[in-house]
């Protein structure tokens, strides 16, 4: 059984342009992005675990589908894991080998606003799972 851990790290970048908006009149729009890097490239293999990092404060993911893990839920942040019942930081059991797709996102420890994941699945992506 191996940890394999992911660095999570947010970038804000200028939202899309919607067709017909007067984005020439107004301020730009920014939203995040998240971009995961692995810390190693060790090939995945069942009932090994996942775990994230990142120098974006407390974090919080959502995976899918849930039956491919042992919680579907990974947060380092305190309020979320009390309030959903879930150990601080615990790393995921991986049940099942396969394609994945998760929603992140931060919450600032000085100011507590939460961006992306909880408040919505505005941030996330698609993970291949086996490598």
């Amino acid at each position: 059984m191996a940890l394999h851990v992911i660095n999570l790290t947010y970038k804000e970048v200028p939202a899309p342009v919607q067709p017909g908006s007067s984005y020439g009149t107004q301020a730009a729009r920014m939203q995040y992005e998240a971009i995961a890097k692995r810390a190693d490239q060790r090939v995945r293999h069942e009932d090994d675990t996942l775990a994230w990092t990142s120098d974006d404060d407390y974090i919080t993911i959502e995976l899918r589908p849930r039956c491919m893990f042992s919680s579907y839920l990974f947060s380092t942040d305190p309020d979320f894991c009390k309030e959903h019942n879930i150990k601080l930081g615990e790393p995921v059991k991986i049940l099942e080998i396969g394609d994945f797709k998760y929603w992140c996102g931060f919450r600032d420890k000085k100011g507590g606003e939460r961006i992306g994941y909880p408040e919505n699945k505005d941030i996330g992506g698609e993970d291949p799972g086996h490598g």
